[in-house]
């Protein structure tokens, strides 16, 4: 005995509904609007359309990662290192931390 079309779909987005919860919603509504079981998009349709939806989730999610694994300089936390200003030496008129005993022109040992 054939599986009636509206079952099938009723199986196929029961299946997906975890991983695709929006699209299974809109697929449902859309399936309750249809008054006669012929109207009913074929179920190849509805799997080519789901493959469209998990590609467009794809490329959605791989650019958000892209985006934010290089944050921009503004949105990048600060170092120990430039949090601290660097205050010019008194003696060599470089920037370090630290005064005369951080100075590489009293000290070139450090």
């Amino acid at each position: 005995m054939p599986i009636l079309r509206k079952q099938a779909h009723a199986r196929l987005l029961h299946a997906v509904e975890e991983e695709f919860p929006i699209w299974t919603a809109n697929r449902r509504e859309a399936a309750r609007r249809v008054i006669r079981e012929d109207d009913l998009i074929i179920i190849e349709e509805l799997v080519s359309d789901l493959m469209d939806e998990s590609r467009t989730r794809l490329a959605t999610s791989t650019a958000m990662s892209l985006v934010s694994k290089n944050p921009s300089k503004d949105d990048q936390p600060k170092s120990n290192s430039e949090e601290k200003e660097l205050e010019r030496c008194l003696y060599c008129n470089g920037k370090h931390p630290g005064d005369k005993e951080r100075c590489f022109y009293l000290h070139p040992e450090l």
